[in-house]
C-alpha cells in the first residue's frame, strides 16, 4: 500500500543525484504543498489500477502520465502542468521504462465510483454495438497485493501491441 511520505523519500534517496541542490528543493516544497490535503486522503494506504485494459489504451482517457513521468503520482503530480518546474518534469520524463502490471483481484474488495458490473456490461456492449460507450473507471484496494493475483508485468511497448494502440502508430 501506498505510504506516499515514504515512497518520496525512498525516490529521493535513489534518484537525488539526477537532480541540483534547487531542483531537489523544489521537488520537497512541491510535494510539500500538494500532498497534505485531499491528494493525500486519496492516494495513502491504497493501491489504484484501471479497472480494465480499455482504460490503460484509451488515448483519451488512458493513462499516459503515467507511462510519461516516473514515480507514479506520488511524485510527479505536483510537476506535469506546472511550467515553471518543466525541467523537474523533463527529468522524471527521462527515468526508467515504464511497465503495466495485470492483476486479477476480487472485484468484491474493489472500492470504485462505479460498479465492475457496469464496466462489464459495456464492454459486451461494444461487442454488440461498435458506436457504445465503454463505461471504464479506476478503482482501488486498500492492502497490497499478494503475488498470487499478478499476472503479468509487461513493457508498456509489449502491452500496447498485445491489446491495444501503440506508440509507433
Amino acid at each position: 500500500m501506498l505510504d506516499g511520505k515514504r515512497h518520496r523519500e525512498r525516490f529521493l534517496e535513489e534518484f537525488g543525484n539526477r537532480f541540483t541542490v534547487d531542483e531537489k528543493n523544489r521537488l520537497e516544497q512541491g510535494w510539500e504543498a500538494y500532498f497534505p490535503s485531499l491528494q493525500d486522503l486519496l492516494r495513502e494506504g491504497r493501491i489504484w489500477f484501471c479497472m480494465s485494459r480499455y482504460l490503460v489504451v484509451n488515448e483519451r482517457r488512458g493513462t499516459e502520465n503515467f507511462f510519461r513521468f516516473f514515480g507514479g503520482e506520488a511524485v510527479f503530480k505536483p510537476f506535469m502542468h506546472d511550467g515553471s518546474n518543466a525541467d523537474i518534469a523533463g527529468r522524471l520524463e527521462q527515468i526508467g521504462s515504464p511497465v503495466v502490471v495485470e492483476v486479477m483481484i476480487d472485484p468484491n474488495e474493489v472500492h470504485s465510483r462505479q460498479s465492475f458490473g457496469m464496466d462489464l456490461l459495456s464492454h459486451y456492449h461494444r461487442t454488440v454495438n461498435p458506436e457504445a460507450h465503454i463505461f471504464s473507471s479506476e478503482g482501488y484496494i486498500g492492502r497490497d497485493c499478494r503475488p498470487d493475483e499478478i499476472l503479468a508485468v509487461r513493457s508498456k511497448e509489449e502491452f500496447f501491441k498485445k491489446y491495444g494502440r501503440s506508440d509507433t502508430a
